[in-house]
């Protein structure tokens, strides 16, 4: 998407000059300063940011209820106007609240997360887990994707999983 910017900023400059146009050439310039910042801000999007995920326990018994706390932090000057977190887990330990989505793997959830940051910002939420079978199931693993104000460009990073959740009988 972000190349057509830069093409389109080209052609207007090219056809700017045998019309005259300033105004026209003006606008290409603009454009290809958009672009310019756009991708800056999406190449440092992420850098700096964490995600954790941490359960009250790791071990618990059929129908116990756990407390999930996620924390994001944008350690960063560059505010983040949109980043959005999936965090990947099993349905049978899934959270009660937020939104929660059929992951593509069977059995398996995504507890999404759409959020806008500042900088220097740190957002916690808890989400109360209800273990429903026994078994051991893994948290994780966890996309995180941000990019630009305009949606021209972004990047995506991914943790692995990192915790496993023992549920007995």
């Amino acid at each position: 998407m972000g190349n057509f910017w830069v093409v389109l900023a080209i052609f207007l400059a090219l056809i700017s000059v045998p019309m005259g146009s300033v105004a026209l050439l003006l606008v290409a310039v603009l454009l290809v300063l958009l672009v310019s910042v756009t991708r800056w801000w999406a190449k440092y999007c992420l850098a700096r940011v964490s995600y954790s995920h941490e359960l009250s326990s790791y071990r618990a018994f059929t129908g116990d209820e756990l407390v999930l706390t996620t924390e994001i932090i944008n350690g960063k000057f560059l505010p983040m106007p949109w980043v959005q977190v999936n965090d990947e887990m099993s349905q049978f330990a899934a959270p009660q609240q937020g939104r929660v989505v059929q992951a593509p793997e069977q059995d398996r959830v995504l507890l999404t997360s759409l959020l806008s940051m500042g900088w220097y910002h740190r957002i916690v939420r808890k989400y109360s887990v209800l273990c429903q079978r026994r078994g051991h199931f893994h948290l994780g693993p966890v996309k995180i994707r941000s990019g630009d104000l305009f949606g021209m460009f972004n990047r995506e990073i991914q943790q692995g999983s990192d915790r496993l959740l023992a549920v007995y009988p």
